[in-house]
């Protein structure tokens, strides 16, 4: 049986193809092929010595193992072309070299019902049996239905359809948990795990957002958790928001929204003057934050990028609005009484006309926690902050 592909990378979802298929026929020798580019993919993630390692290491330590009367090989058939190959070429040469061998080819439904696409593919019809597994639920009437219209001749050879439970793994699903730095366990072969991405599988940092409104200790009960742990890396919103407002573009900009009277006597922004200005009005809000806080985003997602640190927080009233929420794993949303609240804010009641509800901070945090201000707090919070953290680290 011929397997070809890119296998860019070698997944989960080809291991159900192969297993699929061998559960169900007697096959002797299965062929995976990797190719050397797709015909329909210009550019590859992994090389094609490192596909041909993956494949060759699932055969070794899965595959061999679980089908001792099937021999396995993974051939560098296409590789070695250096150009792009079609199926049809590679059965053609495969066949004359084992003319008394029956060839089956095995593909998945997405790739099947493009199959009049491929390049003499009446001709590959007439060679090999096709062995189609299910990627997804297409009903039996979809494959009557292409049959008549492409292949009315395939009397010559059988068709084997497979799959009762498809399994929706793509090379691009991979991709894009890759570039989410989100953890690949049960989509790829665990073997080859550490392999596809050895540094962002073994260093998996969790991101944790807490929030919540003004006066409601998020910054008292972050700081007393990393007093004397330097596992964190706290990225408090509020001290990045002073840091942008220093940046020469912005001071620029916000002079031509307020003018001159925002800066003090050595042309930087003082914030006790824009803070009059922008909580006085809710439009000129908007306008400062339309200028910060796509600087405070990129300073943030920076930071987690270049972060040494097993564990990022967080910290800030404004996460969902500066758009942040997406970079976080878990989201800890903290309330507080009301009045007790509210008798701490100081000088900072002018921003409580401006904040959300508590019911708007619950409904966008996957967990909560009200402060009650008494001496057990912290541990509460710690405990709640490590449960996160060893949960995602499970998945």
């Amino acid at each position: 049986m011929l397997f070809g592909g890119s296998f860019d990378p070698f997944h989960n979802g080809h291991m159900h193809m192969l297993k699929t298929v061998l559960d169900s026929l007697k096959i002797n020798t299965v062929i995976v092929m990797p190719n050397f580019m797709s015909p329909h993919k210009q550019t590859s993630l992994f090389s094609a010595v490192k596909r041909l390692d993956m494949i060759h290491k699932v055969i070794k330590e899965d595959l061999q193992n679980h089908y001792k009367q099937v021999t396995f090989q993974c051939s560098n058939f296409e590789i070695k072309q250096k150009e792009v190959c079609y199926t049809v070429d590679t059965v053609v040469a495969l066949k004359k070299e084992n003319p008394e061998h029956h060839i089956f080819l095995l593909v998945g439904s997405d790739n099947f019902f493009s199959f009049h696409k491929w390049k003499d593919y009446k001709k590959i019809i007439d060679l090999v049996s096709l062995c189609v597994v299910k990627r997804s639920l297409e009903p039996s009437s979809s494959y009557q239905q292409y049959l008549k219209e492409y292949m009315p001749q395939l009397s010559k050879q059988p068709l084997f359809i497979f799959g009762k439970k498809p399994i929706n793994i793509s090379s691009t699903v991979i991709r894009k948990k890759m570039s989410q730095k989100s953890s690949l366990k049960h989509l790829v072969p665990r073997c080859i795990l550490n392999d596809i991405n050895p540094v962002k599988q073994n260093k998996k940092i969790t991101i944790i957002g807490v929030t919540g409104k003004v006066g409601v200790g998020k910054t008292f009960l972050v700081d007393k958790l990393t007093l004397d742990n330097k596992l964190y890396d706290v990225i408090d919103l509020d001290k990045v928001g002073h840091y942008v407002l220093t940046k020469a573009s912005v001071i620029n900009s916000l002079t031509k929204a307020f003018g001159n009277k925002i800066l003090d006597k050595n042309n930087k922004i003082d914030r006790k003057k824009l803070g009059e200005i922008v909580f006085s009005n809710k439009d000129d809000l908007i306008t400062l934050n339309q200028v910060s806080h796509p600087l405070i985003k990129t300073h943030v997602e920076k930071r987690i990028k270049t972060s040494q640190k097993s564990s990022v927080l967080i910290v800030g009233s404004l996460i969902e609005d500066i758009g942040l929420s997406k970079n976080c794993h878990y989201i800890i949303a903290i309330l507080a009484n009301h009045s007790r609240r509210t008798s701490l804010l100081g000088r900072k009641k002018k921003i409580e006309l401006y904040q959300k509800s508590d019911t708007y901070y619950k409904a966008r945090a996957t967990h909560n926690i009200t402060n009650t201000f008494s001496k057990d707090m912290v541990e509460k919070f710690s405990i709640l902050v490590q449960n996160l953290i060893s949960k995602f680290k499970d998945l």
